[in-house]
C-alpha cells in the first residue's frame, strides 16, 4: 500500500429540506448515474439525491415512520442500509435502485426497491419494501454472523459481501441467481430459504496493525472492486477506532490487490466511472460522528482500466 489517496474533490453531504439544510452523518451506499448521484445512510430512512449544490440536493423518504434522535436508541432501531445498487429486470415495473441492509439483527432484514424515472427522480408511489429472510436466515444458520456491507448485480447473479469484523469471523462473498432475488422483491418466494450458489472467503490483511474488512464492493467492466476499513472493533454492532481505509480489486474472486489507502477515514459507499482510460472513483465516508456530515470524496486512478 504505497499510494495515499488525495481526493480531487470533497463534498459534504448536505441536502435541502422543508425544515432547512440537513446532513447525512453515516453515509453507507453510493450509486452514480450519468446525471445523478444517489446515497443512503445506515441510520436514516431517506435516499439522498445529490445535485450541483445543497439547494439542488434532496432527501426522498423510502421508509415510513421516524427514528429517535438519541443516538443509542437510534442505533437499535435503524434499518442499517449498508449498500445501494442499480437493478433492471423485465419482471420489475421499471429500472431502479435497491437499498440493502446489513442483516446484523432481525430489524435489519428489510430492503427497499426504489423505482427511478427517466429524469432520475424517484417514483415514490411505487417504492416496494421486501424482507430478506430467505437469503439471510441460511447464512446466519451456517456461519453465525451476518453483516452484509456490499451488494450488486453481476449479469444473472446477485453478489453479496459479508464484512467479517466480529471476533473469529472473516470476510465472505455469496452468489445467488438474480431470478431468485427478483422473486423475493415481488413477494413470490413464499417461506422458502435460498441457499447461495457459491460461497468464498478472502483476507484483506492488516492496516496499521488492524484487520481490514470490506465495507462495499461493485462490479465494473467484468471486474470486482472494493473498499475496506481497518476499524478496531470485535463485533458488527459497536464502532471502534478508525485507522484507515483502502481501495482495491478482488482478482479471481478472492485474491485482493490493494491500490492505495486513506488515513483515519472510514469509506463506506463506492461508485466507479470510466473517463477515457482513467478510473474515476467516488466514495462516501462514515467516521461514526453523528454531529458531522459525511463526505463524498472523488479521486482518479491511472493505468487500471483496459483500453477500449
Amino acid at each position: 500500500m504505497t499510494v495515499e489517496f488525495t481526493p480531487l474533490k470533497r463534498r459534504p453531504l448536505i441536502f435541502s429540506t422543508p425544515e432547512g439544510p440537513k446532513f447525512i452523518s453515516a453515509a453507507s451506499g453510493l450509486v452514480t448515474t450519468e446525471d445523478k448521484i444517489y446515497t443512503v445512510a445506515d441510520n436514516d430512512l431517506n435516499l439522498g439525491i445529490l445535485g450541483s449544490g445543497p439547494e439542488d440536493s434532496f432527501l426522498e423518504r423510502i421508509l415510513p415512520g421516524s427514528l429517535p434522535i438519541d443516538e443509542k436508541l437510534r442505533k437499535k432501531q435503524k434499518p442499517d442500509f449498508e449498500s445501494l445498487f442499480r437493478i433492471d429486470d423485465p419482471r420489475l415495473p421499471q429500472k431502479g435502485l435497491v437499498a440493502f441492509p446489513s442483516g446484523s439483527s432481525l430489524l435489519r432484514y428489510l430492503a427497499v426497491f426504489i423505482p427511478i424515472q427517466e429524469n432520475g427522480s424517484v417514483s415514490s408511489a411505487n417504492i416496494m419494501q421486501f424482507n430478506l429472510s430467505p437469503f439471510f436466515d441460511p447464512i446466519f444458520k451456517r456461519h453465525g454472523f451476518l453483516n452484509i456491507e456490499g451488494a450488486f448485480i453481476e449479469g444473472d447473479r446477485l453478489i453479496l459481501f459479508h464484512r467479517g469484523n466480529s471476533e473469529g469471523d472473516r470476510d465472505r462473498f455469496f452468489e445467488y441467481d438474480k431470478s431468485e432475488f427478483i422473486d423475493v422483491i415481488l413477494g413470490m418466494s413464499g417461506s422458502s430459504q435460498i441457499a447461495p450458489r457459491e460461497v468464498g472467503e478472502f483476507n484483506l490483511g492488516l492496516y496499521d496493525g488492524v484487520q481490514l474488512t470490506i465495507t462495499d464492493a461493485v462490479g465494473f467492466e467484468g471486474r470486482r472492486f472494493f473498499i475496506a476499513a481497518a476499524e478496531a472493533t470485535t463485533n458488527s454492532i459497536d464502532d471502534g477506532e478508525i485507522k484507515g481505509s483502502v481501495f482495491g480489486e478482488l482478482l479471481n474472486r478472492n485474491e485482493p490487490l490493494i491500490y492505495g489507502f486513506f488515513k483515519k477515514v472510514k469509506t463506506e459507499g463506492l461508485s466507479l466511472r470510466r473517463l477515457g482510460v482513467t478510473l474515476e472513483v467516488r466514495v462516501v465516508t462514515d467516521n461514526d460522528r453523528p454531529d458531522e456530515a459525511s463526505e463524498l470524496l472523488t479521486f482518479e486512478m491511472q493505468n487500471i482500466l483496459r483500453k477500449i
